[in-house]
């Protein structure tokens, strides 16, 4: 047995596409220790079904791109369900194929290696694999790109070039973060309070808050805050940015700020949030600053 594909919705796969799903079992299984006559339930479907699976299961009312399913709490009980030989079905994975598109366009890579990547990135939260920390972030890209790699479909690791997608998960992270760093704002002659979360490319987030000044000059934004305290750190590549600010509506960064962040990150994803987290908004910095201005070649150590 192996993946046992559903296809929901009417799609044209990547060319040889079985093969390369039949060699991504292999290395899973082997790289992961689990049976390799077991079987896993992969159904392919559009954005509004995975989006209700979503909402149902994880109380989030969004599409999103890979959802996983595991069947087992732990490997004891695949352990007795081998002693017992019973048939082993591993657990279940949907992918959104429209979301997958969208994702593989703004990366910059062809259908293919994204497909690929969901399909591995689904199998490991299957064996057990989380991204809810730094280090099991880490753990988990090692694990996807080992098997990347093994069947030729290596991952790209330059994600400040692209605007990346972000984890549910680490979208609302991202924006707690922004809301907190917000209460620490010292802000007496605007009361304008913006607080801002970085997110680095390792898993990080940097916070920062809008520190004002009786100069005015003198003030330094949230955005540059999160970015400074980042850099002086020795990161210099990022994924996302939160802002959260005191206003009933998002405000986006301001010019200074837009530029100082496209030295490091000129595709970089922005959440936008007001006072009560209402209205959500998603955008990129290279839509709100498509010309920044910019020396080549940079130094980037």
């Amino acid at each position: 047995m192996a993946i046992i594909r559903t296809d929901e919705i009417k799609t044209s796969l990547p060319e040889h596409w079985q093969a390369l799903e039949d060699a991504i079992w292999a290395a899973y299984v082997a790289q992961e220790d689990l049976p390799a006559d077991g079987e896993l339930d992969l159904t392919l479907v559009d954005d509004a079904t995975i989006q209700a699976v979503n909402r149902d299961h994880r109380q989030i009312d969004q599409p999103t791109d890979v959802l996983s399913f595991p069947m087992y709490e732990d490997r004891a009980e695949l352990a007795e369900d081998l002693a017992a030989g019973l048939p082993i079905i591993l657990g279940d994975i949907m992918i959104s194929i429209p979301t997958a598109r969208r994702q593989a366009e703004a990366y910059g890579h062809s259908f293919k290696r994204e497909l690929a990547y969901l399909l591995v990135h689904g199998l490991l939260h299957v064996a057990g694999y989380d991204h809810m920390t730094a280090a099991d972030k880490r753990a988990m890209r090692t694990a996807e790109e080992a098997i990347l790699a093994q069947v030729g479909v290596p991952r790209d690791t330059a994600p400040s070039k692209v605007k990346t997608p972000v984890e549910d998960e680490t979208r609302e992270r991202l924006v707690e973060a922004a809301c907190q760093a917000r209460e620490g704002a010292y802000a007496p002659y605007s009361n304008y309070r913006v607080g801002a979360a970085l997110l680095a490319s390792d898993g990080r987030i940097f916070t920062g808050a809008n520190v004002e000044n009786a100069s005015y000059g003198a003030t330094c934004c949230a955005e540059r805050t999160a970015l400074f305290a980042a850099v002086t750190q020795g990161v210099r590549d990022f994924t996302a940015l939160a802002v959260a600010t005191a206003g009933e509506a998002p405000a986006p960064p301001c010019g200074i700020c837009r530029q100082a962040l496209a030295e490091f990150a000129p595709k970089l994803t922005l959440y936008l949030v007001g006072r009560d987290r209402v209205n959500l908004q998603e955008t990129s910095l290279a839509d709100l600053f498509p010309q920044a201005f910019s020396l080549s070649p940079k130094e980037k150590s």
